[in-house]
């Protein structure tokens, strides 16, 4: 599946999206998705993992309790954010005032992941040993992608990101001018490839991974760190491919939001309102109480 980078996703209009359908789906779609959020995990696990009756009921109520907090409490700052970042976009903003969006994104994301690592622990220190077998056969299948991806001439994986960010882009402007498809496209050109280093870094991340659920027993901490400070794992290569792209986005981003037309921020400001009303159609349809604890799969060792 071809995706945006790490720091595209990050400064890519600076908004803090639900999800990444939020940049591909219409409004309707995003809300019949954010709505299904527990069915569409329950599917994504079990492309790796066939469950027992008691790792799916736990799933899907850690799930639903997950989605539930995220109604409730998270899509307020969203709405806050979209709201405000709608306000600022009516004229040019500064790279502090970017920044500020940058790390909201990056705090709003920190803020799932860290209700999402204790229900995978569970899901992965309850695998049994043929599990833990067809997981690591289908995290090799998955791979295959990214391998593809890799293989594909430098230049054409640039010019790909180029054309997705224009289209995207367009999404939330309107139709870009030849002077500014042309900036976009000289920027990406300035972009190191991610394609090789991306899967040389997944492939580590994932064989530590894979080592640490194989230990006996597991190293439950390892796995923890792993999840929630995946940055710690970076390879040399991917963190210093990230470090220079972060630049050129930041540099693009600037560029991009700041070179808009009138009418061009006009229709920007009138999507970010229109997705800040869509956090308040989903704030509304909250159920009116919190969804029933699952019982865990079992009980797990202190994480030091």
């Amino acid at each position: 599946m071809k995706c945006f980078s790490r720091s595209a996703m990050r400064y890519f209009l600076t908004v803090p999206l639900i999800t990444a359908f939020l940049m591909t789906a219409s409004g309707c779609g995003v809300k019949l998705l954010y709505n299904n959020a527990d069915r569409l995990t329950r599917w994504w696990v079990s492309d790796y993992i066939s469950m027992t009756n008691a790792q799916r009921e736990f799933l899907d109520g850690s799930s639903a309790e997950i989605l539930y907090w995220h109604r409730t409490t998270q899509l307020v700052i969203y709405r806050e954010r979209l709201l405000t970042l709608a306000n600022a976009v009516s004229q040019p903003i500064s790279e502090t005032e970017l920044q500020e969006y940058v790390d909201t994104i990056e705090g709003l994301g920190k803020a799932i992941n860290a209700r999402a690592v204790p229900v995978a622990l569970q899901i992965l220190l309850s695998l049994s040993p043929q599990q833990l077998e067809d997981f690591e056969a289908e995290i090799a299948k998955s791979n295959r992608d990214y391998v593809k991806e890799a293989k594909r001439p430098t230049a054409d994986q640039l010019d790909e990101d180029a054309r997705d960010y224009s289209r995207l882009l367009k999404r939330f402007t309107g139709r870009l001018s030849r002077e500014q498809r042309g900036f976009i496209d000289a920027q990406h050109a300035r972009l190191q490839p991610d394609a090789q280093v991306l899967l040389d870094y997944r492939q580590v991340w994932q064989q530590k991974l894979l080592a640490a659920l194989r230990s006996e027993p597991p190293e439950v901490g390892r796995l923890n760190d792993l999840m929630v400070n995946f940055d710690r794992h970076y390879t040399d290569d991917f963190a210093q491919m990230l470090d220079a792209n972060e630049i050129v986005y930041r540099e693009l981003t600037l560029g991009v939001l700041n070179g808009l037309t009138l009418k061009q921020r006009a229709h920007l400001v009138k999507e970010l309102r229109n997705y800040a009303e869509l956090c308040s159609e989903l704030i509304a349809d909250a159920p009116a109480m919190a969804p029933t604890s699952p019982a865990t799969l079992f009980v797990l060792p202190a994480i030091p």
